[in-house]
């Protein structure tokens, strides 16, 4: 049983994968003599981790026989190991026998296991670097810039590192409900909260908070103000202290800069830019510098990179969190994160959505912080009467509403009133339109119409177009 692990393979030309034979041998032959030790390793342990195969068929067996109750040694499992064809090359049930005999006493189960675990992860690095060193010179190096290549890379190695140290992440329930009481303990001390706020009264009243863990997917159509939405949002957050990645996909970071410097100085965002800024008192500008000092502290990150693939934005913002901390990760908006490669093979845009979706998903869970992702509408939202959106209008694939935890949509009437013309140069018919828009004007809703840990409903907002942005309101029953 060869346990070499070094540099160079028996014939000297080239390096094995990292292994050790001889460890999984003597973790197997363990077992056969004392099936209790199987426990010390089914935890983390599974059969893909051995290197040679019929180690791993072996190891399959055993936990399925250990299971079941069956004691398993060599005698017992002789049969089934003399017709397997992948004994047969090492003498069938004569190496069962030869595992056994050569453990010297019972050994530490859980050494040797995380042993073998660890060489996994060595040749699954490797493996990663690999196909890293193929994409320079493959059809990648053409379709992604040397940044994306290198972040996805970097994201597999963090998943790799995450499931390292021989832990699944299962943990006890009793373990689990007591956290969860300290966190209710917690909330109801008035400590910082488990979850993160979305500022609005109203909206949380329904929602209570983005919690760790959860995807949120903010829907609406073009004009209704999806992001100065996300970014009200993350100001609310990143102005409590709390730090947040904002991935503007579709915005400059100046753009949203500008933005949030007119909404702090009551200025409209239009006089920012341009020659309009020539209009700007030196009282304003006063006010737009004592701004720009308040906001040198503010823990929120831009980043305004185009293209940006799931598992680009999971290691910024894995890097972030390492380095600041992180509460909340904001993408603006969903269709124009970029699909893995292998989704953009299958050449069909439901895939690469579902590929998006699902992804997002598992990094508001590895990360263990809200995602809140902006998503277009169907434009079917247009041809009905009654246009607030509904959960099939999520655009390009039913997998949206599936993987996300909760979905909002952000509808204001008054976009649609204001566009409204006269039926037929029917006064009456025109005057009933400006009734009504006298009723809804400035306000818009944030409708709740999926959320998987409570119940749904709507909540009234104030919108101001001028400064972008939306804050509370005083009005009940609007609309």
């Amino acid at each position: 049983m060869d346990g070499d692990i070094g540099p160079e393979g028996r014939d000297g030309t080239c390096a094995p994968p990292p292994h050790n034979t001889a460890v999984e041998a003597a973790l197997l032959g363990a077992i056969l003599t004392n099936n209790r030790v199987f426990s010390q390793v089914a935890d983390f342990l599974e059969p893909e981790h051995f290197f040679e195969p019929v180690h791993a068929w072996l190891f399959t067996l055993l936990g399925e026989w250990i299971d079941a109750g069956r004691k398993t040694s060599p005698l017992s499992l002789k049969h089934l190991a003399d017709s397997e064809t992948l004994c047969k090359p090492v003498g069938g049930s004569r190496y069962l026998y030869e595992m056994a005999t050569t453990v010297v006493s019972v050994v530490d189960g859980r050494d040797y296991g995380e042993t073998i675990h660890g060489l996994w992860c060595d040749r699954c690095a490797l493996n990663i670097y690999e196909a890293a060193s193929q994409h320079l010179s493959g059809a990648e190096a053409f379709t992604q810039t040397a940044a994306q290549r290198i972040e996805a890379t970097i994201e597999q190695l963090s998943l790799l590192v995450e499931t390292d140290g021989g832990d699944t992440g299962a943990k006890p329930f009793g373990q689990i409900v007591e956290a969860t009481l300290l966190e209710i303990d917690r909330d109801r001390a008035g400590e910082t909260p488990v979850g993160v706020a979305t500022g609005f009264t109203d909206v949380d009243s329904i929602i209570t908070a983005l919690m760790p863990g959860d995807l949120t997917l903010i829907g609406a159509r073009p004009g209704m103000g999806k992001t100065a939405f996300a970014g009200n949002v993350a100001m609310h957050a990143a102005a409590r202290g709390e730090a947040v990645y904002f991935a503007s996909l579709e915005m400059r970071d100046r753009q949203l800069a500008r933005r949030h410097l007119g909404n702090a100085a009551n200025i409209a965002t239009h006089q920012l830019t341009g020659r309009r800024a020539l209009d700007l008192t030196q009282c304003d500008i006063d006010v737009l510098q004592a701004v720009v000092r308040r906001s040198q502290e503010l823990p929120l990150w831009i980043d305004d990179r185009a293209g940006l693939t799931v598992a680009a934005i999971g290691a910024r913002a894995r890097r972030l969190q390492r380095k600041s901390g992180l509460r909340l990760v904001v993408i603006d908006y969903l269709q124009l994160v970029r699909a893995s490669v292998e989704a953009q093979r299958m050449g069909n845009r439901n895939d690469e959505v579902s590929d998006i979706s699902n992804g997002l998903k598992n990094l508001a869970k590895r990360l263990d912080v809200p995602v809140l992702a902006l998503s277009q509408l169907s434009r079917r939202v247009e041809e009905r009467s009654d246009k607030r959106p509904m959960l099939y209008d999520l655009r390009d694939s039913g997998s949206l509403e599936q993987d996300a935890d909760n979905v909002l949509f952000l509808y204001r009437e008054q976009y649609y009133l204001e566009r409204e013309k006269d039926d037929e140069g029917s006064p009456a018919a025109w005057g009933r339109v400006q009734e009504r828009l006298a009723t809804v004007r400035d306000s818009a809703e944030i409708i709740v119409a999926k959320q998987r840990q409570g119940p749904t409903g709507t909540a009234l907002l104030h919108w101001n177009g001028e400064l972008q942005r939306f804050g509370d309101i005083a009005i009940r029953g609007v609309g």
